[in-house]
């Protein structure tokens, strides 16, 4: 694994990145709203390299509903996976949502990764 490095993409200090063998970033993304989600996603994707994939990570924060929006809304910002947008234990939940997104995204669910 290279040096991780850490950047604070907006005024918010409390996001950092983490560059993995510099082929994707890892932020976690817990924003109380959409528009505050694509703010720091925009700024992030203009701070990494294009081909880095851009990963987030919602802890377990949204219902449903709002993963699905996000989600959707994040598809367009060049996000490649979101992790645990819903409870690890929504089983019901995880699936219903992988189904409402594009292929490309990919849901983690405390290391099981569930693709479309």
């Amino acid at each position: 694994m290279t040096n991780p490095s850490h950047v604070a993409p907006t005024s918010q200090s409390d996001v950092t990145i983490t560059a993995i063998e510099a082929r994707a970033v890892n932020v976690p993304i817990e924003y109380a709203t959409l528009n505050e989600d694509i703010k720091v996603v925009r700024a992030l994707r203009k701070a990494i390299s294009n081909d880095m994939e851009l990963l987030v990570d919602y802890n377990q924060g949204l219902s449903r509903t709002e993963a699905v929006r996000r989600g959707l809304a994040l598809s367009n910002e060049g996000v490649s996976w979101i992790e645990e947008p819903v409870l690890q234990d929504d089983y019901l939940g995880h699936a219903s949502i992988r189904k409402s997104y594009r292929s490309q995204f990919k849901w983690a669910r405390t290391g099981v990764a569930l693709k479309r």
